[in-house]
Order: structure tokens, then sequence, then C-alpha cells
């Protein structure tokens, strides 16, 4: 799912702690088109809503992102993945930084990362989720990292999530695992299936959710599988970008029937999804007819997504659905999550970490 596919490498640190001078915290870039006509309903609000860029994603500016991005939010910090750009490191290698949510100097962690798939924060350690599958550890201040969970070997790769107790991966081979996230063994949720792959992973404090793909042209099922370990259910069937689990509401994007790679360009049959998660209703359409909604996000607002390729735009509706609302006329979101009274995203568009806050009411 234009996820590249490298070499396991030493996971080799250096690290660090300077500031980032060339970035420019709280730079508001625009007035953003949300209807302001009322004062309730899907889209409305105030015009004070504001994209401010927090940090530039990558030393060089000017340059073209390549490979993966990621990013997190924990107590007022946004931790971000620097992307590589062609010409920069052959070998992918990328920096991990953290910079205040509400602006300020950015500061490097560690630098020398090969492949920076997955980062999760709290408010003690960075997860980091390499391209073979090893998760590493680390304090949010920087420091010596810890090896959490060693990789499943060369081009297998994992998707991570964390919650307040557990660390848990979807992995290459089709398996799931978690391990308690103060350190432990890890312990098998889901056995390794022939021929699936471990995309996208997320759990709540009972389930872990996650999109087992079954073919390279993007099909699979969103399943779910107690913590506490119990029978594994298929939750629906399709293309899966994203999923995201907040309260008793399972959310799903996704991307349609376009075709993969770089370039590809949207044929605009995406559709985000909402489910119970005791699966006492059927999926519902919050959204159709969207192009590539490959990396969503969801808060107290509403849902969030955004395109990697294609039509340049990131949207939000409600989570009871209603209108969509254009946000950002970005180009490229890497990378998304909530922080914050909004969200953060990396945008290859600008080549910048960029924060969404949200309008008041």
């Amino acid at each position: 799912m234009s996820h590249r596919k490298l070499s396991a490498q030493a996971f080799t640190f250096g690290a660090l702690a300077v500031g980032l001078s060339a970035c420019t915290p709280d730079v508001t870039i625009g007035t953003l088109p949300i209807d302001t006509a009322t004062s309730s309903g899907p889209g409305a609000g105030p015009a004070s809503c504001s994209l401010s860029t927090l940090a530039p994603a990558h030393l060089t500016e000017g340059d073209a992102m390549s490979g993966d991005a990621a990013i997190s939010y924990a107590d007022g910090w946004v931790y971000f993945a620097t992307t590589p750009y062609i010409g920069q490191n052959t070998t992918w290698k990328a920096q991990i930084w953290r910079v205040p949510v509400h602006g300020g100097a950015a500061v490097e962690l560690q630098s020398g990362v090969p492949d920076v798939r997955w980062l999760k924060a709290n408010t003690t350690d960075v997860f980091i989720g390499e391209v073979d599958g090893s998760v590493w550890r680390m304090p949010v201040t920087g420091g010596a990292p810890t090896l959490v969970f060693h990789g499943l070997g060369a081009d297998v790769g994992s998707a991570l999530t964390i919650t307040s107790t557990d660390l848990v991966l979807a992995n290459g081979d089709g398996s799931v695992r978690h391990a308690p996230i103060g350190g432990g063994s890890a312990v098998e949720l889901y056995p390794p299936t022939q021929g699936d792959v471990g995309m996208v992973v997320t759990a709540d404090a009972s389930n872990v959710y996650w999109f087992a793909m079954h073919d390279s042209a993007g099909n699979g099922d969103v399943m779910k599988v107690p913590l506490a370990g119990g029978p594994a259910t298929v939750m629906m069937s399709g293309r899966v970008g994203s999923i995201v689990v907040r309260d008793e509401f399972l959310y799903v994007s996704d991307i349609g029937t376009i075709g993969l790679g770089l370039g590809a360009m949207a044929t605009g049959d995406g559709t985000i999804f909402r489910m119970p998660i005791d699966q006492s209703e059927p999926p519902t359409i919050l959204a159709s007819n969207q192009p590539l909604p490959f990396l969503m996000a969801v808060d107290a607002s509403g849902v969030y997504w955004g395109t990697v390729w294609g039509s340049p735009s990131l949207n939000h509706i409600a989570l009871d659905g209603g209108a969509v609302v254009p946000i950002s006329p970005t180009q490229g979101v890497m990378a998304i999550t909530p922080c914050a009274d909004g969200i953060c995203w990396v945008d290859s568009n600008t080549n910048s970490v960029v924060r969404y806050e949200e309008c008041s009411p």
C-alpha cells in the first residue's frame, strides 16, 4: 500500500539536543474555509481557526520529501520523525524530534534511525517502530533507546500502537502481539496467517483492531480480538487506509478503487465509515466519494482525513456525520495525529509539521 520495503539495518543512534533554528513556530498561514453562517451544526464556527507551522519536516527546505513519516502527541509535545528526501541519505536514516504544540524551538532527540515507520508517545516514553518490525523505547527527553521488541526480519515490518498498559503490534506475517508497556514478554493474540500483512493497528482497554491486508491490491479485513485473548472476528472488508477507535465506535477510511503506488491519482470513491465496536449495527457511511482518504485522525470534534496524493485537501466531518468541510489546502498528508485543541500532521507540500487549531464554538 505504497509502503517501502527495505532491508533491515543496524539501529544506531547519536544522542543530540540542538535547537532547530530554521523553524518558525506559530505562524498563521491562512484563514480556513470554515462555514461561519451559523453558530452550530457541522462545519460551523468563527473564522479564528488557524494553521500554524511548528517545524520543518527535515533539515533542508525546498527538497522533495520521500519515504515514510511518523508523528505523535503527548503532554504538550509533538513528536515526529524527519522524512528523508532524495539525495539526503541513501540509507533512509532519519531523526526523532519534538516541538511544543503551542510553538517554540524544536529539539532533536536522536539521529541515525534507519527507517521510522511508526511513532507513539506517552508522558514518559517514545516508542519507535523500525522498518523490520523492531520497536525501540526512548525517554521523551532523549537518551539511549532500549529494544523492546525484536523485528520479524527484513521486509516484514509491523504497525504499532500503545494503550496505558500495553504495547500492541500487528505484524508483517499477519500475527498480532502485545506486551506490557513497562516491559515484558510479548503474547500472541492472533497467529501468523499465510499471505496476510498487518498494515495498521489501534487498541482500547478491551480490544485490538487491525487491518489484515490479503493481497498486493490492498484488499483485506478489519479485524478485532480481545486484548485479554480470545477469538478474532471480522468487522468489515475493504481497502483500508486507517482505523481509529474512540469511545464506543471504530472509524475506518476505505481508499476505494484507486490504483496504488507513488504518483497515483485518486478516483474519488473513497469512504469514511463508523461502526459500533460491539458490532450491534453495520458500518455507517459518514462521507463518500472522497479522493484517497488514506490517513485519518479522530478527536472530540469529529473525523479528519487527508490525501497522500491526488486532490489536495484535508477534511473534517462531525462524529455523527453532516457536511464535509475542507480545513486545509494541503497536498500530501504523510502522518497525522490529534494534538491539544486540534490536529497536527506532516505535510509533504510545505515539508513541514503543521498544526490546525480548532474553531471555538
